[in-house]
């Protein structure tokens, strides 16, 4: 062919040369971005990178699971995404930062964009980590907190991640209870409720909250701009209690509170015991209990999946079965299988020894690769709680 008619990448419409790229990995595409300064400017463009992410969404149909270190995170700095279908480590990714107790949990995730804290519950949501394993860049929020109380007081935090719409920042609520005696409000400190915007990367406080109080979930589960926890209140001495979502919404910064119906709270009986978990697009609560005398123990389990239509609640069932020996439920994955905290020989289950710190919605995209996001510019900050009145 003569040289005058010779084509190149370049010379495809932009249309076209967008279709290409989305279909392309990860680590594919931050090597294009070295080829020329075009190539660069389309894949480090926001509006691409949301390409990317929903043709990444809506591709991906393998089981899969990022598993990253629950405790002695400096022995063993990787985190590994999992096949269930392969059984095979698909990816190892270093964890670039260190925590305060050297233990992590997953606040929540958004687009592959982690969001993890310690452990330890009196530095839980202190420190904010926000890491994307696929580009290896993350974002450390140091929060040095200057309340009335301080570090020999006795509080405690409770986080969840949301998004909020239409500029998709990513932010995290944070309620700190005053808790002079285990259980109990006492004392002149109520609960202060602070919200943290990527975007912005700064916390800000929220007046006149009237927040409940929470008793079992320190992480929320985030379902877009929604974030929940469980609560359990008014037990008594035959282990009645009432069991309770708690709710805040990123959109209008407002708290909720419902009860659980009937017919989930008491479909196992009195006595079941109830675990929040994210269920593709859906809140989910599994609910299970404890059955068994001689040594022999049957675990019925039950999913069940929240819709929120018109302003109404309603519950769905989605599946129910029964396993032996078996014990705390950890979360769900895409396909449904749900992960337990010991070990099982049923087809749906998984093998997890230890809960460790999980991801089951994890997807790499160029989230916070160079100039493609503007919620991340720094490596590390400093960010000071805003005092209370």
């Amino acid at each position: 062919m003569a040289s005058g008619s010779e084509t190149s990448f370049d010379d495809l419409p932009s249309e076209t040369a967008v279709e290409i790229f989305t279909r392309l990995p990860v680590k594919a595409l931050i090597r294009s971005t070295s080829v020329n300064k075009s190539w660069y400017s389309l894949i480090t463009n926001p509006k691409f990178i949301s390409a990317h992410i929903k043709h990444t969404i809506s591709s991906v149909n393998e089981d899969v699971v990022l598993f990253i270190p629950h405790s002695n995170v400096s022995e063993e700095p990787y985190a590994s995404l999992y096949s269930f279908e392969t059984g095979n480590v698909i990816d190892k990714y270093e964890i670039p930062f260190t925590t305060r107790t050297n233990t992590m949990q997953l606040v929540g995730s958004v687009n592959g964009l982690l969001c993890l804290t310690d452990v330890n519950i009196p530095y839980v949501g202190r420190d904010l980590h926000f890491w994307n394993p696929s580009v290896r860049k993350y974002l450390s929020i140091v929060t040095s907190c200057d309340h009335k109380w301080k570090e020999k007081d006795r509080f405690f935090n409770v986080v969840g991640l949301g998004v909020v719409e239409p500029g998709e920042d990513i932010r995290v609520v944070r309620i700190m209870y005053w808790d002079q005696n285990p259980g109990k409000l006492v004392g002149e400190f109520a609960p202060v409720v602070e919200v943290f915007s990527l975007r912005e990367k700064k916390w800000r406080e929220i007046e006149n909250t009237r927040v409940p109080r929470v008793a079992s979930n320190v992480i929320g589960i985030s379902v877009g701009h929604m974030v929940y926890w469980l609560d359990r209140v008014g037990r008594t001495e035959n282990h009645s209690c009432t069991v309770c979502l708690m709710s805040f919404d990123f959109r209008n910064e407002v708290f909720g509170l419902m009860k659980l119906t009937d017919d989930v709270r008491y479909c196992l009986g009195d006595c079941a015991s109830f675990s929040l978990m994210k269920f593709k697009d859906s809140l989910a609560i599994c609910v299970f209990k404890i059955n068994g005398s001689n040594g022999i123990y049957s675990q019925p389990f039950q999913i069940w999946l929240m819709s929120h239509e018109d302003g109404t609640v309603s519950w769905t069932l989605h599946s129910e079965f029964v396993y032996e020996q078996v014990q705390w439920p950890v979360t769900i994955t895409k396909s449904g299988r749900l992960l337990m905290s010991c070990d099982t020989d049923s087809p749906r289950m998984a093998i997890i020894r230890v809960p460790p710190c999980l991801d089951t919605s994890f997807i790499e995209s160029l989230v916070m690769h160079e100039r493609g996001s503007e919620l991340l510019e720094l490596e590390i900050c400093k960010v000071s709680c805003p005092r209370s009145s």
